[in-house]
């Protein structure tokens, strides 16, 4: 699947997030959004959450435009906040 990114969430990447040492990265996020630990859609948004760190999660806010998705945002959190 192709992934393209809105601005906010091109911007994150200059700022060089970091969770326990792990970098977020573009093939992190694809991976997420390819092969999620829990997925939930509200709307036209989906959030796909995936394994970062030992206490940590990623979360991945996308919504589908087409055959693309569209990320809107990401951050980390830790295990258990968003994955129910």
């Amino acid at each position: 699947m192709e992934v393209e990114f809105t601005k906010h969430a091109a911007e994150k990447f200059l700022e060089e997030v970091y969770v326990k040492d792990v970098k977020i990265t573009k093939k992190k996020i694809f991976s997420v959004i390819e092969k999620p630990a829990f997925k939930k859609r509200q709307g036209e948004k989906i959030f796909a959450v995936g394994d970062l760190a030992q206490r940590h999660v990623l979360v991945v806010i996308y919504k589908k435009v087409g055959k693309r998705a569209k990320v809107i945002t990401f951050f980390p959190a830790r295990k258990g906040r968003y994955e129910s």
